[in-house]
């Protein structure tokens, strides 16, 4: 797991979040970076070229925007992660490295 974000992968982080400017690109590297932490944790290994693993990229960033908008929510009253994306980080981690990796022709 690589431990920075290239100028590259925060702006896809951004662009997938909708946020424009620079005041929290620290804290959104920072949640990035945690979100590949989690996915490596639960049995999602990051590919050796995430550009060619759109799954995977969709896990990172999902992770990272549900972390961005959670940032300033009470523990107490945060909802649970959305169900959709832990269900495919669970197929994931259960396809291990038997997982079809479908990369869209350009």
């Amino acid at each position: 797991m690589t431990n920075t974000v290239e100028a590259t992968e925060l702006a896809a982080v951004k662009a997938y979040m909708h946020i424009d400017g620079d005041d929290d690109d620290a804290v959104i590297k920072a949640m990035y970076l945690s979100a590949k932490q989690y996915l490596t944790n639960a049995g999602v290994s990051e590919p050796e070229d995430t550009t060619l693993d759109p799954q995977y990229l969709l896990l990172a960033e999902g992770l990272t925007l549900w972390y961005y908008d959670k940032r300033d929510v009470p523990e107490s009253t945060a909802s649970d992660m959305p169900a959709g994306l832990r269900q495919a980080i669970t197929q994931r981690k259960l396809c291990g490295k038997n997982a079809a990796v479908l990369t869209a022709s350009t």
